[in-house]
């Protein structure tokens, strides 16, 4: 794993530069180091399936191993090097969820602004996961896509998506962007009447 500081590996450091090398993971000697780095986390996970950084439990370590597996296309839910008594890194996690909204920082804490927005990042990276997309930090497959639900209509929807690869910065660029509808009853309609705004950087 990966220090803080002195030689001892921190759980949240070492998460994080699993992310940051998951990139780069098809180099030899960064698969080895991700590997090690991926047994440490799991031998030092606690028996409620998250983790303990500086002698503390918190949500935001599980929140940075969750990010890191998922980059690595590890299920933090079932692979079984992170099943430890029934619990997984998921379950630790959602048990610092709080009813009213947000998550803790500490077990019996309040809610916390940072474990909260550290929370919201590690479920959509697993969101992302199960989903079969990119890796959380991942733009490959940026899009920009909607969805209308018409009013006064039987949940009549029209949704739109524009693979973001057909986008070529140059002049005179045509693509096509994909429409679907569903529910719409019979008649005629102008389906779409949209603007698309040129990035400043872009002629």
């Amino acid at each position: 794993g990966w220090a803080l500081t002195g030689q001892a590996a921190d759980v949240d450091i070492s998460a994080m530069a699993i992310y940051a090398l998951a990139p780069h993971r098809n180099q030899p000697a960064i698969s080895q180091a991700l590997d090690r780095a991926v047994n440490t986390l799991s031998q030092i996970q606690a028996s409620n399936g998250g983790w303990q950084s500086w002698g503390l439990a918190n949500s935001q370590s599980i929140s940075q191993v969750i990010v890191a597996l998922t980059s690595l296309n590890i299920d933090p839910l079932t692979d079984s090097r992170f099943v430890v008594n029934g619990n997984n890194p998921i379950t630790a996690l959602l048990s610092y969820f709080v009813q009213e909204g947000g998550f803790r920082h500490t077990p019996n804490g309040s809610v916390n602004a940072m474990a909260t927005e550290q929370a919201s990042m590690a479920l959509v990276a697993y969101q992302r996961f199960v989903n079969g997309h990119a890796a959380l930090f991942d733009m490959s497959d940026a899009n920009e896509e909607g969805e209308l639900v018409v009013p006064g209509t039987n949940q009549a929807r029209l949704s739109w998506w524009l693979p973001q690869e057909s986008i070529l910065p140059s002049a005179g660029t045509t693509f096509n962007a994909i429409l679907q509808t569903d529910n719409f009853p019979e008649g005629d309609y102008r389906l779409f009447n949209g603007v698309i705004d040129i990035p400043q950087e872009l002629s």
